[in-house]
């Protein structure tokens, strides 16, 4: 494996991190007013993210949204979409 210097990545370690299974936020952005920034989670640990923001000015941390009553989960969904959320992962 290449030594990165500090501050740089290597594709081993892009490829490696994160792990799977672990649960990291996503689809990471600032809103419009830079007051908050948002990403998609689960703290479930599952398929279903939820939209979070954290209040910069602040540092408190809430769900804005999640998705309505039954959603598609890892039981429910087919094989070809299993496939395609591991990709974008």
């Amino acid at each position: 494996m290449k030594t990165a210097q500090r501050g740089q990545l290597t594709p081993e370690q892009v490829a490696r991190y994160p792990r799977p299974g672990m649960a990291i936020p996503g689809k990471i952005r600032y809103s419009p007013d830079a007051k908050f920034v948002t990403y998609l989670f689960s703290e479930r640990g599952d398929l279903v993210r939820d939209l979070w923001g954290i209040d910069l000015a602040g540092g408190r941390k809430q769900r804005f949204l999640s998705p309505p009553g039954e959603t598609v989960t890892e039981e429910n969904i087919s094989l070809e979409e299993t496939l395609r959320r591991e990709r974008l992962r």
